[in-house]
């Protein structure tokens, strides 16, 4: 058995198969038409993705049913037991949604991009940009207009 570290790490850690090059063969072959090997390469792409994203939509769908079997249970206590559990799961979830980063992620790369907007903006020498945009126009063109009405 060969131990080399790179060799290793082209193995699949759950099957020790070599990865296969069958998606290269597949995009090099151009004996075959274009869209039949887009079509295969699809395909073969589709059924790793299943492999990979198959556990983590087993454990979305039982995170569902585990909610859903809590409001049946607290369903045979009363009424508002029921509405309680039903508004808490709701509001738990959605809170643990944006402890996973969904909302955090969005707020600080748009925080991050209107910071760097604003650092641009500010560092900008607008006249100088004015005159160099009036040189590249007075390049292209005879006419001469101004830029800016004053």
């Amino acid at each position: 058995m060969n131990s080399d570290p790179l060799r290793m790490s082209f193995k699949l850690s759950f099957h020790d198969e070599p990865v296969s090059s069958e998606l290269e063969q597949i995009l090099t072959d151009t004996e075959a038409p274009y869209f039949k090997r887009i079509r295969s390469a699809s395909w073969l792409e589709l059924k790793f993705l299943f492999q990979l994203a198959a556990p983590a939509v087993i454990v979305y769908l039982l995170n569902n049913v585990v909610s859903m079997s809590t409001q049946i249970f607290c369903g045979h206590l009363g009424n508002l037991e029921l509405a309680a559990v039903s508004l808490g799961n709701t509001g738990i979830q959605v809170f643990a949604y944006g402890l996973m980063g969904i909302w955090s992620g969005m707020l600080g790369g748009t925080l991050l991009q209107t910071i760097i907007l604003l650092w641009v903006t500010l560092r900008t020498d607008w006249n100088k940009e004015v005159e160099s945009a009036k040189n590249r126009l007075s390049a292209w063109d005879d006419k001469k207009q101004p830029l800016l009405l004053e």
